[in-house]
């Protein structure tokens, strides 16, 4: 089997991480699998590169790509990033629609009508011109059969997975170099998102201040979301983002962690729950969207629009030792169902059932 596997999503984004993970699996089972990459970069942070290098992109794909496929001689195509399924196209294509958080919340996603346009038209047809959609958790399956009416027979659930370099450290030398390199000196929240909208941040910051302020510092991971910027809103509150965070002090910081909140109200799959609970931390996240599935019976839930229920299920978390440690046991051994290994292996078949068909 021929593969070629599309690699122009923003190499360091969750889904080129996805990309990579499953690049790297898949080249262990199958040498013939190729990448596809434009070399544009293709971001929101100018204009160029915006909308400019955008343009280019849909004209040399439309251009390029049925040449590239025959050069390489490919039996099938993966799009592994929600969009950038070519229209026109002469091998079977299949591509991973892992969200559409632009379209249930396009007023923060899409910053005007061009572009709720042009995402409305990508997104139909990655699931019109494809012969197959893989998605990542059963939530983001039934939101693609609600909002856009895919046959639930075209649609194929694949789970993500975490960097096993996730890990209970052991090796207390490492933790108390992070420890005083990040001055991580009191005990602490940890949470993750900075000031994305739907990582609901500022909920969290108001349970924090209103419970846990007096006992416990807030670090949160990430920093300023397009106009929002939590960090200096709320500058000398006991609360802290830290950005740019190598992966090796990212793992050591879940490790110190008395509790990992993820207070995000949308997901498609949530990674971060998995982190968490490999890195021997209580996860206590939110009961919508994919959370549940991920974390199964190892986390506690809360509603994440419930600001005392929130409060209420992090404070049993924090005090009732005995919870704390059935919950790390049982994240432990949920997170082994998951691993890019057996992703890749399950791409696979999906491959194989498209050729077949």
């Amino acid at each position: 089997m021929r593969i070629g596997l599309d690699d122009r999503a923003i190499k360091m984004s969750g889904i080129g991480i996805y990309t990579h993970n499953l690049f790297c699996e898949l080249k262990k089972k199958n040498n013939n699998v190729n990448l596809y990459d434009d070399n544009l970069i293709v971001a929101r942070k100018r204009f160029l590169t915006k909308y400019v290098n955008f343009c280019i992109r849909i004209i040399k794909a439309q251009n390029c790509l049925n040449k590239w496929f025959k050069e390489k001689d490919l039996d099938l195509y993966h799009v592994p990033r929600n969009t950038g399924v070519p229209f026109f196209h002469n091998i079977p294509v299949v591509v991973t629609i892992h969200d559409i958080i632009p379209h249930v919340f396009h007023d923060k996603y899409l910053s005007n009508i061009l572009e709720r346009v042009w995402y409305e038209l990508a997104i139909r047809v990655s699931i019109h011109r494809s012969d197959k959609i893989l998605t990542i958790s059963n939530f983001s399956k039934e939101e693609l059969i609600r909002h856009y009416d895919v046959d639930s027979s075209k649609i194929e659930i694949v789970s993500l997975a975490y960097n096993e370099a996730f890990r209970k450290i052991e090796d207390t030398s490492i933790l108390n170099d992070v420890k005083e390199r990040y001055r991580l000196h009191k005990k602490y929240i940890l949470a993750i998102g900075g000031s994305e909208y739907r990582k609901n941040i500022q909920r969290l910051i108001n349970v924090y201040l209103k419970n846990f302020r007096d006992d416990y510092e807030l670090i949160v991971v990430g920093g300023k979301w397009r106009d929002i910027d939590l960090a200096k809103k709320y500058q000398g509150e006991n609360i802290r983002f830290i950005t740019g965070v190598p992966e090796e002090d990212l793992i050591a910081i879940y490790n110190m962690a008395d509790v990992f909140v993820f207070p995000s109200f949308y997901e498609g799959f949530g990674i971060p729950v998995l982190e968490g609970m490999a890195c021997g931390v209580p996860v206590v996240t939110s009961n919508v969207s994919s959370m549940p599935e991920v974390g199964g019976d190892a986390t506690i839930y809360f509603n994440p629009y419930d600001e005392n229920d929130m409060a209420e299920k992090i404070k049993m978390v924090l005090d009732d030792k005995q919870l704390r440690e059935e919950m790390i046991s049982k994240g432990l051994e949920k997170v082994k169902e998951y691993s890019w290994e057996k992703c890749a292996r399950e791409t696979l078949k999906v491959y194989e059932e498209v050729l077949m068909q």
